[in-house]
This record gives C-alpha cells, structure tokens and sequence, in this order.
C-alpha cells in the first residue's frame, strides 16, 4: 500500500458546480416560488414563455440565477443592436435628405443661369427650351434615384426589424 498527497486548489474546488444542490430550507423554497410567481410580469415586460417554461423546471436557485443573467445578456445585446441599427437608418435617412435638398438647389441654380442668359434671342429661348427638357430629365432621374435609395432604406429597416424578431425568439437553454 503507498501513500500519495493530494495536491488541490481548495477556492476553485470550493467554487465549483458540479449540478448537485442539497437544500431542505424554506428560504429557497420560498424564494423560488416568489421568484415563479413573478412569471407574468416577466411576460409583460417583454419575457419569452419558452424562458418561462425553462425557468419553471429549474429546481435549484443557483441554475435559476444563471438562467436570468444569460436572458437579460440577450436581452440587452439585441437592444444595442437595435439602437445601432436604429442610428445607422437615422444617418442614412440624414444622408438621404441633404442629397434630395442638394439636388433641387443645383436645379434652380441652372435655371437661374439659363434664364440670366436669354436676351430675346429666338435662337437663345430654343436653347433654354432644349436644356429646360434636359434639367427636368435629370430631375426625373434624380427622383427615381431618391425614391430607389428611399426604397433600399425601408428594405434595409423592415430587414433589421426581422431579424430582430428573429433573434428575440429564445435559444433552448443548455443545462
């Protein structure tokens, strides 16, 4: 027979899960029980039925606590996003309207320049005529523009709304 010492870090064996919880007090049962009764509230407040349920089957306080502290994790992940996304759009729709005020400004100047250039010339108000035809094309163009970029950032939002409805549906919670 042989002897050996057993060497072991005694605070991470002290800390450590290992899924076993031997508890008879009331305090823990009470708690748990107030705790699921706030299971509605939970509801209200934006909480999943699937978290509900998975929470309803934990039996020990600890693997309840980890539970909540991972939902709120996700919780507060997809709300930043959600602001991200929303500055993002907000920056977007800015862009989008100095680019529509830009290019109404550039059209009258044109045509103030046109207009400051016609002397009663016959031959000078045809010109006017041909590039008045050519400024309102290209202001056609630019609308069709903004209204495809316009397009493109409500394509862009309705996307992120769905994917943030996507990722609000719960994870299955390992064990």
């Amino acid at each position: 027979m042989s002897q050996a010492v057993l060497d072991y870090d005694g605070e991470v064996f002290n800390e450590a899960e290992y899924g076993v919880k031997v508890s008879n007090s009331s305090v823990d049962l009470e708690m748990m029980q107030n705790l699921k009764a706030l299971s509605q509230a939970f509801l209200q407040n934006g909480g999943s039925l699937s978290v509900v349920a998975d929470l309803y089957r934990t039996n020990d306080p600890s693997s309840f606590q980890r539970k909540l502290e991972s939902f709120e994790e996700e919780r507060m992940q997809r709300e930043q996003a959600k602001v991200e996304s929303d500055e993002r759009m907000h920056g977007k729709n800015i862009e989008f309207e100095k680019y529509k005020h830009d290019s109404t400004i550039q059209k009258d100047i044109l045509v103030a320049e046109i207009g400051a250039d016609t002397s009663g010339d016959p031959l000078a108000s045809d010109k006017l005529a041909l590039e008045k035809e050519k400024l309102d094309r290209q202001a056609e163009e630019a609308d069709k523009k903004l209204d495809l970029e316009s397009k493109k950032l409500n394509e862009t939002k309705r996307h992120n709304v769905a994917a943030e409805a996507i990722s609000r549906k719960p994870k299955p919670a390992s064990k």
